[in-house]
């Protein structure tokens, strides 16, 4: 009776042993499963916020380049119709 009892002993440890192993694998696998998708959520929004950064960037450079050409624009730049009169005096020219 005696190795029956030990035989029946060592086949529950054994069962207790693989039940705790199967259930520390499935918690693993949920974790790692959480995990996975977290970092697939982060992921997108990185991706997401980088291209609205970027979009912000070259709409500020557009808006820097139409501000920049108003101020170096005349209102009038079309050629007035009375001609600028040139000096009459003779031009200093130097001889050596």
């Amino acid at each position: 009776m005696s190795s029956k009892l030990q035989i029946s002993e060592s086949l529950y440890n054994l069962h207790s042993t693989i039940s705790k192993a199967i259930t520390q694998q499935f918690e693993s696998r949920v974790l790692l499963t959480r995990s996975y998708s977290n970092a697939i959520f982060l992921h997108y929004r990185v991706l997401y916020w980088s291209l609205g950064q970027a979009l912000v960037i070259i709409l500020f450079g557009i808006g820097q380049v139409l501000v920049m050409r108003s101020f170096f624009t005349s209102p009038s730049n079309q050629r007035s119709t009375k001609p600028i009169p040139m000096s009459t005096t003779p031009l200093h020219t130097v001889s050596f």
